[in-house]
């Protein structure tokens, strides 16, 4: 896959639901573009999102698999090393509600889903689907493990989650004339369904706030960008990790 964007962009517009307030849009490039061939720099991109982030919007493609997983796990392990790396003087953080604050709600959209959301015969919804993924095995073998470990992490890290799918916009035959197609040429669920998910986003998004019910705003964004790209720089907050 080959991601469009670059390092990290920001775009600052108008809250459309919220008065007087600023809407900050972070766009990341993706996770594993062959054509880069550079792992680390893009987990530090998305490290830098998900401190940056009140909402942490991760898209993939298809299902929730192992391999997302495993990424989400790495990229969050490297967050909490460069969020105590950036507050060295908070003691004792993973035990209070301090330590969730520095995490952003996450939301997880899965484009192109195929799959018919249903889990013992019965329909569930996208959340439930994503639950269900994050289920733990009861085993202790190291393959038992080895599972579990991520799904630990994320629902550690990540205490409010919610999920979106996306229809295939339009039949894969035509994917190559999509720019040119109109909403009425596309599947019409696919047409609904980021109406919903900008919906959401727009309504339960909240303001940055840091420890202490500090809120962020631009001078605040811009001190934090340049904490944790220090702490990142810095070269102490990479855990030996594959």
């Amino acid at each position: 896959m080959q991601s469009h964007t670059k390092g990290m962009w920001m775009w600052c517009v108008p809250h459309p639901k919220k008065p007087n307030r600023t809407l900050v849009l972070p766009d990341t490039e993706g996770l594993g573009d062959a054509e880069k061939g550079d792992k680390q720099n893009d987990s530090w991109i998305f490290v830098l999102a998900i401190l940056l982030s009140s909402t942490f919007v991760y898209n993939s493609m298809g299902t929730i698999n192992q391999q997302a997983m495993d990424q989400l796990h790495y990229v969050t392990e490297l967050t909490d090393r460069v969020r105590a790396r950036s507050s060295p003087d908070v003691d004792g953080v993973e035990d209070s509600a301090d330590f969730v604050s520095f995490f952003p709600d996450f939301v997880w959209t899965l484009r192109d889903f195929s799959l018919d959301l249903k889990a013992d015969g019965e329909s569930i919804t996208a959340d439930e689907y994503l639950e269900n993924s994050l289920k733990l095995k009861k085993g202790t073998s190291p393959k038992d493990t080895t599972f579990n470990l991520p799904r630990l992490c994320i629902r550690k890290f990540f205490p409010k989650k919610k999920c979106f799918i996306f229809d295939w916009p339009i039949h894969r035959k035509k994917l190559g004339q999509l720019e040119e197609l109109c909403d009425d040429e596309l599947d019409s669920e696919f047409v609904q369904q980021p109406v919903v998910f900008c919906s959401y986003i727009f309504s339960n998004s909240k303001t940055k706030t840091l420890s202490g019910g500090i809120k962020v705003d631009g001078p605040r964004l811009e001190t934090l960008v340049q904490t944790y790209v220090n702490a990142i720089n810095s070269g102490e907050c990479s855990p030996g990790l594959g």
